[in-house]
């Protein structure tokens, strides 16, 4: 629902709800939980230091993949299958990323000329110390927190790039 301040909405349902204030760039975006308490844990449920310590790029794809197994299990979604169409489709997109010049937008383009049409298509992109501190940064965006939990993603594919500080990755997920 988009209006001007000062608004008044009361949620009939329960759950949780997303409140943005925004004036051509986010100013706040904040969850909101109706008939149900705060997570105790974040998105991923783990407080687990993966670190980076000699950590290849396959390595932070397959925690990333576990990760979100995790996380999709306990929100009673199905499970992702890895697709290696998806995974060669984010290479592009991570050159991009770690260069500071990807866009989500072209990014999903890309996917659905490449043929993933008839359902939601997504690209998501993180930079961070590890996996799991990537994939929470995404888990408090509205928008990436809606391709996460999307029930009708059924296949993801992940690349990651991987420095002595931190890891990139790109997560392309599809229907």
């Amino acid at each position: 629902i988009e209006s001007s301040l000062p608004y008044t909405f009361q949620p009939q349902e329960r759950g949780e709800w997303w409140v943005e204030l925004n004036n051509n760039g986010i100013y706040s975006s904040v969850p909101i939980y109706v008939e149900t308490g705060a997570p105790v844990v974040n998105l991923f449920g783990t407080d687990e230091d993966l670190g980076l310590v000699n950590k290849a790029p396959l390595d932070v794809e397959e925690e990333a993949l576990v990760l979100m197994d995790i996380m999709r299990k306990r929100k009673g979604l199905i499970l992702l299958e890895s697709d290696k169409m998806l995974d060669s489709l984010a290479q592009y997109p991570l050159t991009y990323l770690v260069e500071g010049t990807w866009s989500a937008k072209t990014g999903v383009e890309h996917l659905q000329k490449a043929g993933f049409i008839g359902g939601p298509v997504y690209q998501l992109a993180c930079k961070a110390e590890n996996a799991l501190t990537c994939l929470d940064q995404l888990s408090w965006n509205i928008d990436s927190r809606k391709a996460l939990l999307d029930p009708q993603i059924r296949m993801i594919g992940i690349k990651a790039h991987v420095e002595t500080s931190s890891v990139s990755l790109i997560l392309n997920l599809s229907s």
